[in-house]
C-alpha cells in the first residue's frame, strides 16, 4: 500500500551519521521513519544518506551490517556545497568513542557554518556543547548523564524530557524517544497526516510528547507517592551542592521534621536524612564516571563537606571508592 503526501517543490535531502556504540533501537527509530517515506509515500521528495563513524579495528555491533559510507571527508566537503544536506542527525550511544570525536566535532563545526540543521540524539550533545552549538535553551540528554551534563555545562537549562526540537537544533534522548522525536519530526516537515499515517502503519497508538518526562528520571520514578512528599523530593534533588536542612525542608511544606520522617519512613522505607544523601551520591557516581571533575571538586559539589567523608559513604553504597571507580571506568568527555 501507498499514501499520498503533499509534494514539495524542493528535494530534500538529510544525512544521517550513526557514530560506534549508538543503541540498536536509536539506529532503527531514526532509520524507519525515512524508509516509510520513500517506499510507502508517493509525492514524498527527499534524498537519505548513512554515514558511519566507527575505529577501524572495531566490529559491527552485534553483528549487524547496516548500508552506508565511511566517507568522512567526502561529506564534510559536500556540506560546503549547493548540494549539501538540509538535516543532519548525530546518532550516538550513551557514550562517543574518543577516536571519533574529532570527525564529530568537524562534522557539527560545519553544519553551523553552513546552516545546516542538527538533530543530536544520545551523546553526540555532550560535543555539540563542547562545540558550543546549542543554543541557550532547553536541550536534553539521557537521565543516566544529565547531572554530568549540567555540572559540565552550567549554561545550558538541562530537562529531563524525552526531546527538544525548536530552532535549528534539536536534542533527543535517544533510544525509544528517537521514535516519538521522528514522529513530531515527521508531523513539522511533512504534515500532521504523513505523521498520522507512519503510527498507524508501524502500530503507534499515542506517541509522547517533547515534554513527556524520561521513565528513569527521578520525577518519573515517583509519580505514584503523595504529592507533597514528591515537592520535597523535588526540593531535595535541586538543593544537592548546598544540602538544606531537614528541618528548613519541614517548615516549607507546613509540615514538622518528626510528620516528614513519617513520611518518609511510610513511603520511601528509610529517613529523609538517607534519601537525601543516596540522591548526593547518585550525582556523585555520574560526575565520577562521566566527567574529569577531581575528586574533591565531585565532592563540593554532590554536597559533602570533606573528600574523606564523601569517600566514606560512596563506598558504603556502591561498595567501590569513588578512585577505583574512576579508574575502572571511560569518561564521556
Amino acid at each position: 500500500m501507498t499514501y499520498d503526501v503533499d509534494p514539495d517543490d524542493r528535494r530534500a535531502e538529510y544525512c544521517i551519521v550513526l557514530v560506534e556504540g549508538a543503541s540498536l533501537i536509536s539506529v532503527g527509530c531514526l532509520c524507519e521513519p525515512f524508509e516509510f517515506l520513500k517506499s510507502q509515500c508517493e509525492g514524498a521528495k527527499i534524498a537519505v544518506s548513512t554515514l558511519h563513524l566507527k575505529r577501524q579495528d572495531c566490529d559491527p555491533r552485534a553483528g549487524v551490517a547496516l548500508s552506508g559510507n565511511y566517507d568522512v571527508a567526502a561529506l564534510l566537503a559536500r556540506m560546503s556545497t549547493l548540494n549539501r544536506p538540509s538535516m543532519i542527525f548525530l546518532c550516538c550511544g550513551l557514550d562517543v568513542p574518543i577516536e571519533l570525536r574529532d570527525d564529530l566535532r568537524r562534522l557539527i563545526r560545519t553544519s553551523k557554518r553552513n546552516g545546516i540543521r542538527i538533530a543530536s540524539i544520545g551523546a553526540a550533545t555532550w560535543v555539540m556543547a563542547e562545540e558550543h552549538a546549542i543554543p541557550a535553551a532547553e536541550c536534553v540528554v539521557h537521565w543516566a548523564s544529565e547531572a554530568a551534563f549540567a555540572e559540565r555545562n552550567l549554561s545550558l537549562q538541562v530537562t529531563n524530557t524525552l526531546f527538544n526540537s525548536a530552532g535549528k537544533v534539536a536534542t533527543c534522548a535517544g533510544e525509544l524517544a528517537t521514535l516519538d522525536f521522528m514522529i513530531d519530526f515527521l508531523a513539522s516537515e511533512f504534515g500532521t497526516q504523513t505523521a498520522k499515517l507512519f503510527c498507524d502503519h508501524t502500530l503507534v497508538s499515542f506517541p509522547r510528547q517533547a515534554t513527556s518526562v524520561q521513565p528513569g528520571a527521578l520525577e518519573n520514578r515517583l509519580r505514584h507517592l503523595p504529592s507533597m512528599l514528591r515537592s520535597v523530593v523535588r526540593q531535595m534533588s535541586q538543593n544537592i551542592d548546598a544540602p538544606l536542612a531537614l528541618g528548613h525542608i519541614a517548615r516549607t511544606h507546613n509540615i514538622s521534621q518528626r510528620q516528614l520522617e513519617r513520611v518518609f519512613s511510610k513511603h520511601l522505607g528509610c529517613s529523609p536524612r538517607k534519601y537525601y544523601r543516596d540522591l548526593q551520591l547518585d550525582v556523585a557516581y555520574q560526575l565520577c564516571e562521566q566527567t574529569e571533575l577531581g575528586l574533591a571538586e565531585v565532592a563540593l559539589a554532590s554536597g559533602f563537606g570533606s573528600t574523606s567523608s564523601f569517600s566514606r559513604h560512596f563506598r558504603a553504597k556502591f561498595g567501590i571508592t569513588p578512585s577505583a571507580l574512576r579508574k575502572g571506568t571511560s569518561m564521556t568527555a
